[in-house]
């Protein structure tokens, strides 16, 4: 910044001041007479005279009205006289008339040295008094890079006493002339002029005058005087000791050129003193003072910092500023020079001017300024794309790629970048999307393009499982017939709205004739598929039928004439050919009736066998008619075994699949299965074949039989709970319920749990009454009872609600819900549950012990809106301040089909009154996973760590928003680049801060997880990336700094 002279009094008071001040003045003229003029004011640079003598030589205060005073320059060969050449007389009034004049330098320079003294004449000329002492004198003449040449045609050059020569000096070639000694009859003019031109010279009339000097008169002579200028002034007030002389005569003359207190100019002055005494003897003093000038100029006037703004299409601005001007005490300056100029075009950014002021004694000053162009102009974007229609033609794809053209884009400083929401021929999904391109420039101007990008779908839902087209017959006296077929489902290359429309459901009767029967789905682009296939009926056929043999009864279902039909009877497990057809019969057509039944023949079953195992089993095929004998005898097998059952799971899981198979709703056929599975769960249990662990210890086959188990027990249910209206059957380690809501009763929450054997909290096997299906409200000590629940599950109050959106219906109906308790995890291994902990653990995962699983028959209920709460009870030594907790559920479809725990749908919300309690989106079988944390800290000390954290964050935040504060309340802190960085890194520290604090335990929530994640990456990335800036920008402040230092 450019250094300013304060100023001590304001505008106002300098003004009343001068006012007064000429008041004063014109008051004192006109009442005081002036008795004359005082002696004129000193003027650098000249010699004055009053009637011919120097007014340095002069004692006078006053001089006469009509006084005349003259001037020349005191160096008259080196100067000429410029202005007021005829002087100034003294007027009434006590002032002098007219200005005095000045004097500028010429090219063409005379200079004498040498010589005792040097005097300026009234005339102009230089009179130069030599002694017997003088050795030489010298004239020169120098003309700046010019070739000079010294004339003076009185003079005989000689080369003895006068020489002629030219040499080159600091400042060019000079031409001197040498008399050595120097005679009176040397005086004369010199002329001095370019030797290559003869233009007129620079003449100089130069006279010397001898004088004696005189061994008798001595002189104490003062020493050589160096003084700076007065302040604010061109001149010094210069004083000394006068010289005095010893001599024995009287002094009758004293001549001198300055006296003490006399004004001098910047340069250097000589001043002499001659004495003269009565014997004639003359004697000169001589010394030199020497004023410097050591006062920096003063700039009047040097522009602030500003900013201003490119020109239109123009990365760059001319900038103009008012004129820079400079003053100095010895008002003579050279005109400040500066690295730019006013009306100079500027790019965008910041430059800094200097400006630099040099007296002519090299005292420099210097005026700086940053000149800050700001780009406001945003990019000009060309060719925005019209919007786009595209079409998917394709079943087997849900989105098309698109293609358009891109924008261009313009800007003045021709630094920007674009960026797009999405880039031609990426794949868009059906329905409509806004594409966005961004244009901004390096001055984070921005301009926008928008269009849509809209994708119709032209393919229609299609039914891949649609039913043939099916024939059936009337019974005698029949008129209708029930017809049934696999509801089909739609499939579309987008979302189905809402549920499929049928002409007719399953299980309709039909009359004698052809039945169109149409389902119809529709997409969300309005497009319609429709499955169609026709129901027939025709008359004549065998109707079902009970015969009676020897050793019982064939059971027969209807048949189309010509058709043999197998019995429902099979042989018995106990035979060698068991599971065969036990007879044929074959119904053929009947021109009265339309079909008749022949007589059966019967087959043969084989011998009889006392006993069968699970290979003989699995060997047996399974029918409606044996259904019941092979899961009674399956019930049995497994319960005579003991350890070898462990072994023997995949015949097992072979025999339940058949027995699943025959679609059998019976109830006792329902209850051998879940005997049979029992015996596993104790079998397995007792064995420890499964690792809780975590490690597999058996083959992948034992793990999937295990599974396939569990599966086949809930197929099982299903086709009892579609028939029976309830179920109970409680076994020691399993129990099944099956209960019926009706719409009434679906407004409360039912809860299906087991009770804790009070003498044995920790046993596995059930009891009966162990396993209790209730409102939830009935708990506990409400109705008088006292529970010590150990698995719960509770169904949540909106369940019918929800499940009649789910199939479509506009009211609940009754809802087929099937509860089963597995006592111990035995068919449930845990295989890898590393993965399902947050948080750090020992490595040793277990669970409760209990698996409890509850499903709405009919329909697949996910993402529930009110959860499904499981509770268990832990039956090790665990709690959270020791261990952890994850929710889980078995997911079949996990490890190639084999099936393992999943937490996906559910969460852990609390661990009370010593239970563990989940919440679940979704219906299936339940578990809790438990493992002891593995802490390396106390709590205590991860209680002060986050403390510390809390508290450092917190003081961040405080600084970084007071920063800001400041900068928003002080608009002109913000003028400078340098601010406006630190503005945007205090910004996205305290960004990065607040989401630090607020978000760095939201771990429970998954995509809150990774929103705070994203955020704290990027406010980091950017708060380095602006600390990169600040770096930058203070590099470039350096250097210019060191470049102003190096011009000062």
């Amino acid at each position: 910044m450019s250094s300013k002279v304060p100023a001590p009094f304001s505008n106002k008071t300098v003004l009343q001041l001068i006012v007064i001040s000429y008041v004063f003045s014109v008051v004192r003229s006109q009442t005081t007479a002036a008795p004359g003029c005082p002696p004129p004011t000193p003027v650098a640079k000249l010699v004055q005279f009053i009637n011919g003598v120097d007014v340095n030589s002069q004692s006078a205060d006053w001089y006469p009205v009509g006084t005349r005073a003259t001037a020349q320059c005191r160096s008259p060969g080196e100067m000429r006289l410029m202005g007021n050449r005829n002087g100034q007389t003294c007027r009434s009034d006590g002032k002098w008339s007219g200005q005095p004049p000045c004097c500028g330098d010429v090219t063409r320079r005379i200079s004498v040295t040498g010589g005792a003294v040097q005097r300026v004449m009234p005339d102009g000329g230089l009179t130069v008094f030599v002694s017997s002492n003088t050795d030489y004198v010298e004239v020169r003449c120098s003309i700046d890079r010019e070739e000079p040449l010294l004339e003076a045609p009185h003079i005989t050059v000689d080369n003895v006493r006068v020489q002629m020569q030219s040499i080159r000096g600091d400042s060019g070639r000079v031409s001197y002339m040498t008399f050595s000694p120097v005679q009176a009859t040397d005086s004369g003019e010199f002329g001095c002029r370019k030797s290559a031109n003869p233009s007129s010279p620079n003449n100089l009339r130069i006279e010397f005058k001898e004088f004696s000097l005189s061994n008798q008169l001595q002189l104490n002579c003062p020493a050589d005087i160096v003084q700076a200028t007065d302040p604010g002034r061109d001149i010094a007030t210069v004083t000394w000791p006068e010289p005095t002389a010893l001599t024995t005569s009287e002094i009758v003359e004293l001549n001198n050129t300055h006296s003490p207190g006399d004004i001098f100019p910047i340069g250097e002055t000589t001043v002499v003193y001659s004495f003269k005494n009565a014997a004639n003897e003359v004697a000169v003093c001589r010394f030199t003072i020497t004023v410097i000038d050591e006062e920096k100029p003063t700039f009047l006037t040097c522009p602030n910092d500003f900013d201003v703004g490119t020109g239109p299409d123009s990365a760059m601005a001319v900038v103009e500023w008012a004129p820079i001007i400079a003053l100095d005490n010895s008002r003579v300056i050279s005109a400040p020079e500066g690295n730019y100029q006013s009306g100079t075009t500027f790019p965008t950014g910041e430059t800094l001017v200097s400006y630099m002021a040099r007296d002519e004694a090299g005292n420099v000053e210097f005026c700086n300024f940053t000149v800050s162009v700001s780009d406001h102009e945003p990019p000009t974007i060309y060719n925005c794309p019209q919007s786009v229609v595209a079409s998917i033609t394709n079943m087997s794809v849900n989105s098309v790629p698109v293609y358009w053209t891109e924008p261009t884009v313009t800007d003045n400083t021709e630094y920007y970048s674009l960026h797009s929401t999405r880039e031609p021929g990426n794949q868009f999904f059906y329905g409509t999307t806004d594409v966005v391109y961004t244009a901004r420039d390096m001055s984070n101007n921005e301009n926008i393009c928008v269009f849509q990008v809209t994708v119709l779908d032209k393919v229609s839902p299609v039914f891949a499982d649609c039913p043939a087209s099916q024939a059936h017959y009337l019974g005698q006296n029949e008129t209708e017939v029930a017809v049934y077929w696999r509801r089909p489902a739609a499939g579309d290359n987008i979302d189905i709205v809402g549920p499929t429309v049928p002409s007719h459901t399953p299980g309709e009767r039909f009359g004698l004739g052809t039945h169109t029967v149409t389902y119809t789905a529709r997409d969300l682009a309005g497009n319609n598929g429709t499955c169609a296939f026709n129901v027939t009926i025709k008359i004549a056929q065998c109707q079902d039928e009970v015969t009676p043999f020897s050793e019982g009864v064939l059971t027969w279902t209807s048949a189309f004439p010509h058709e043999l039909k197998p019995s429902l009877e099979r042989c018995s497990v106990y035979t060698e050919k068991a599971g065969n057809f036990r007879a044929l019969r074959e119904c053929m057509p009947d021109e009265d009736q339309g079909a008749v039944w022949l007589e059966p023949r019967l087959n043969d079953c084989g011998e009889v066998r006392d006993s069968i195992d699970l290979d003989d089993l699995q060997k047996v095929s399974v029918g409606e008619g044996n259904v019941m004998e092979v899961s009674q005898a399956v019930a049995k097998t497994v319960s005579n075994m003991t350890s070898e059952l462990a072994d023997n799971l995949e015949p097992v899981a072979s025999i339940l699949q058949n027995i699943v198979n025959a679609g059998s709703p019976s109830v006792e056929v329902t209850e051998a299965v879940i005997e049979t599975v029992d015996s596993v769960v104790m079998s397995v249990s007792r064995q420890g074949t499964l690792d809780r662990s975590g490690e597999d210890k058996e083959a992948p086959s034992s793990a999937k039989a295990s599974s396939s188990i569990v599966q086949s027990l809930e197929a099982q249910i299903s086709l009892v709970a579609d028939d029976a209206t309830s179920l109970e059957v409680t076994q020691r380690s399993l129990a099944v319920t099956v209960v019926t809501l009706k719409p009434y009763q679906q407004d409360e929450e039912t809860q299906f749990l087991s009770v804790l054997d009070e003498d044995d909290p920790d046993s596995t096997t059930l009891q009966d009454g162990d396993v209790q299906t209730v409102p939830k409200k009935a708990r506990g000590d409400s109705m008088g009872m006292s529970w010590p629940i150990d698995t719960s599950i509770t169904m949540p109050a909106d369940l019918g609600t929800q499940a009649a959106e789910s199939l479509g219906y506009d009211d609940p109906g009754p809802l087929h819900v099937s509860f089963v308790l597995y006592q111990t995890d035995a068919l449930f291994p845990l295989k890898n549950a590393t993965g399902l902990f947050s948080v750090n653990t020992t490595g040793e995962y277990f669970t409760s012990g209990r698996v409890i699983s509850a499903t709405v028959e009919g329909v697949q209920l996910v993402n529930l809106s009110q959860p499904v709460i499981v509770e268990f009870t832990p039956h090790q030594d665990w709690n959270e301040s020791i261990g952890v907790a994850e929710c889980v559920f078995w997911d079949f479809s996990l490890d190639n089909g084999t099936g393992d725990w999943s937490s996906d749908g559910c969460s852990y919300v609390e661990f009370n009154e010593g239970r563990i309690v989940c919440h679940c989106k979704h219906l299936t079988n339940f578990a809790v996973l438990m493992a002891m944390k593995d802490e390396s800290l106390t709590l205590v000390e991860q209680f002060v760590l986050d403390f510390i954290s809390a508290v450092g964050c917190a003081l961040s935040i405080a600084g970084v928003s007071l920063t800001l504060f400041t900068f928003i309340v002080f608009g002109n802190l913000r003028a400078t680049r340098s601010r406006q960085i630190l503005m945007h890194l205090c910004t996205a520290l305290l960004c990065l801060y607040v989401a630090f604090l607020a978000g760095i335990d939201a771990t429970e929530n998954g995509a809150a997880c990774t929103a705070v994640a994203a955020i704290i990456h990027y406010f980091t990335l950017a708060s380095m990336c602006w600390m990169g800036v600040e770096a930058h920008n203070m590099y470039l402040l350096l250097v210019r700094s060191s470049r102003v230092g190096s011009l000062a």
